[in-house]
């Protein structure tokens, strides 16, 4: 998608695939929406462990991070793990805001 100063920046692709939901891209507020839809689903038709394959996600913003930090409260609820596979761009970004400490990466 072509920004207004020619730069271009990949739309998030998500996978949900059984008890895994794989992300790759940029996670941006545009994509949120779709994100929280995709772990609502992943929370309703798996049992067990989650994960969330985030290996392939070069950036997360806040809006983002946001809807992950709400799936972790509803696993957490529901006795459930959440696993996180994070590229180290992310996991710069999880250090820096504090959440690497909520999540387990």
């Amino acid at each position: 998608m072509p920004q207004g100063n020619g730069e271009t920046v990949d739309v998030a692709k998500f996978k949900l695939e059984g008890a895994t939901l794989k992300i790759e891209g940029e996670l941006r507020a545009p994509a949120a929406r779709e994100l929280r839809k995709l772990c609502s689903s992943l929370f309703e038709t798996s049992e067990g462990e989650m994960r969330l394959d985030l290996s392939g996600v070069r950036s997360i913003d806040s809006s983002c991070i946001s809807v992950l930090a709400s799936l972790w409260v509803r696993a957490t609820a529901a006795r459930r793990r959440l696993g996180l596979d994070v590229s180290p761009g992310v996991r710069r970004i999880m250090e820096y805001s504090g959440f690497d400490k909520v999540f387990a990466l």
